[in-house]
């Protein structure tokens, strides 16, 4: 059984300016579309049972839009994460809206230019909270400073015993600052995007120390594929580590049906 915690469809207008900017601003090629039907087609042929699917709102304006459409184009297979920007004046608005109908919220703070451990953020995480929704937080990146992973560490520490999801093994190509302030602590990561920048044996390495009962598989879809992303996860897995991060983590974070 296989579960993406972390892939992502665009509008059929706006796909195409969407893969382009993921691959301007992370210097990659992506060979698939962004589009839903493809994101589906994918996951049929890799025998993928769910994927978590979401974009990201990078201005206040955006957000109704992007949550509509995510809501419109949920199926059995494509599980909703919202999104909510935390410098929008109508943000209590629009969590009300989605609340009852999503299972997430994805927020990504190097593209929608917030730093994540500002206290004034506070009231805003309390509320999605509240909710008994799971942040999911992008993390890392190298020419960007909001979501480094000592920042996101704060918000880990003031929020323990809630859902926090830290995307790309908990900060895409700052893995050092991983170790040093996020490894071990009460919080879930996600393997997406780190295939092309981490040897298999050093994410397992990192892995284990953190816990493999809180790490969760992801693809990062359209940016890489199924084919690419197990081949990668499954070199020096035992069984057990295996089951754990491609499907039974997900299930127990989310409560889904198996």
């Amino acid at each position: 059984m296989l579960i993406d915690f972390h892939a992502h469809a665009f509008p059929e207008k706006i796909e195409a300016g969407a893969v382009g900017h993921l691959e301007n601003h992370y210097g990659i090629e992506i060979e698939a579309s962004g589009l839903q039907e493809d994101l589906l087609q994918a996951m049929q042929n890799a025998k993928v049972k769910y994927a978590v699917f979401f974009n990201v709102a990078t201005k206040p304006s955006q957000v109704k839009q992007a949550n509509d459409w995510i809501l419109q184009h949920t199926t059995e297979e494509l599980i909703p994460f919202g999104t909510l920007h935390p410098d929008d004046p109508s943000w209590q608005e629009r969590l009300s809206e989605i609340k009852d109908k999503v299972y997430g919220i994805k927020l990504h703070p190097d593209f929608q230019a917030f730093y994540p451990d500002k206290e004034k953020y506070w009231p805003f995480y309390e509320a999605i909270f509240k909710e008994n929704l799971p942040i999911l937080f992008h993390a890392g990146d190298e020419t960007l400073p909001f979501s480094e992973p000592k920042r996101l560490a704060k918000v880990v520490d003031a929020f323990l015993g809630n859902k926090i999801i830290l995307a790309h093994l908990g900060g895409y190509a700052a893995w050092e600052q991983v170790e040093e302030y996020l490894v071990g602590k009460d919080v879930y990561f996600d393997t997406s995007s780190c295939s092309w920048r981490l040897e298999p044996e050093d994410a397992w390495r990192l892995m284990r120390k953190h816990g493999t009962e809180k790490i969760l598989f992801g693809t990062d879809y359209p940016v890489s594929s199924y084919a690419r992303e197990l081949a990668w996860l499954t070199e020096g897995a035992t069984d057990a580590e295996l089951e754990q991060i491609l499907y039974q983590n997900a299930i127990k974070l989310l409560k889904l049906t198996p």
